[in-house]
């Protein structure tokens, strides 16, 4: 049967949006933001610089929520994709949730590189290689000068397995062609104080734990190891511009929902976290809080991450790195 043209309409508004009406109306209710770690944390501190302008540009309240627990972040990994992808739950990404811990723990059906879309980065924490001021080595040509004349012979120390830093380390002296006798602490203190005492020859670490004894006078940075320089230590280059091309080691913290949320929800949301991330107000918080602002849009990040899975699972493999 052939319906009169205003019934036809009439039957057509009375059918269910589809998901591209929906999505155009998005957010017309509060949205939760799922992060791992702890209230208080550093998680939670630096992504609430960034989720709270967010909130006030889409004009719905977001509420934060503590996923602490779980092999690299998996508790809010599976605590987002147990609910509907219809962007009204996000959650803090990173590299270590979505490249590292992974690739590391290998926890059966879970891939959270293809089950999370991370839509923007916040921030990125590179590590730093450092010496003492006193010690004979003061840049990476001495390190590899100093390897090479006795293989395994230099102490290269950090703190934290599988972290950034570690990994980090083990590419560094694969990418200079040197040996290095490995010494992994618990503690960044440990790592430091070993540096500082002359046991060992060299660290790597987070900028955050090293800044007050380089701002001290005790401790020399000599590269930072992500792509470009870092604010709180801007006279210091990268390993790159040391000659190592294409060295990127950095953790780096973004925004990611469920896939499957519509395309329109995430652009927007793209949107809304690049006004945000371009305010001077909020860049000024994240460096004083030891994080560099470094915002990268939804098709950047896309790319971004298929060149750390194609980069650190071979390092992890090759450094020996496994589930502890």
């Amino acid at each position: 049967m052939k319906l009169p043209g205003t019934a036809a309409a009439i039957l057509l508004l009375a059918l269910p949006m589809g998901t591209s009406a929906l999505a155009q109306d998005w957010p017309t209710k509060p949205i939760e933001f799922n992060y791992s770690g702890n209230p208080g944390g550093t998680s939670e501190v630096i992504s609430r610089v960034v989720v709270e302008p967010i909130a006030k540009i889409l004009g719905q309240p977001i509420t934060m929520l503590p996923k602490p627990g779980g092999a690299a972040g998996s508790v809010s990994v599976e605590a987002t994709t147990n609910l509907p992808a219809d962007g009204y739950t996000f959650m803090l990404s990173s590299n270590t949730i979505q490249v590292l811990g992974p690739a590391i723990n290998k926890l059966p059906n879970y891939d959270p590189a293809n089950d999370i879309i991370t839509v923007g980065r916040m921030t990125i924490s590179p590590c730093v290689i450092y010496v003492h001021n006193d010690g004979p080595i003061k840049s990476l040509d001495d390190l590899v000068a100093m390897a090479k004349a006795n293989p395994g012979g230099i102490n290269f120390g950090m703190a934290g397995y599988g972290t950034v830093c570690h990994l980090g380390q083990h590419m560094l002296a694969s990418a200079l062609g040197i040996e290095v006798n490995t010494i992994n602490y618990k503690t960044n203190p440990e790592s430091i104080a070993g540096v500082l005492s002359g046991e060992l020859d060299i660290g790597i670490d987070n900028i955050a734990g090293v800044i007050a004894h380089v701002t001290s006078g005790n401790l020399t940075p000599i590269a930072v190891t992500s792509d470009v320089r870092v604010a709180q230590l801007p006279d210091v280059p990268t390993v790159q511009e040391l000659g190592v091309a294409d060295f990127n080691a950095a953790l780096w913290l973004g925004l990611g929902f469920k896939a499957g949320t519509p395309e329109e929800v995430l652009r927007r949301f793209e949107a809304a976290m690049a006004e945000a991330m371009a305010d001077p107000a909020v860049q000024e918080q994240l460096s004083n809080l030891g994080a560099t602002p470094a915002y990268l849009g939804y098709d950047d990040m896309k790319a971004l991450l298929a060149e750390e899975l194609a980069t650190w699972p071979a390092v992890i493999e090759a450094a020996g790195i496994t589930a502890q």
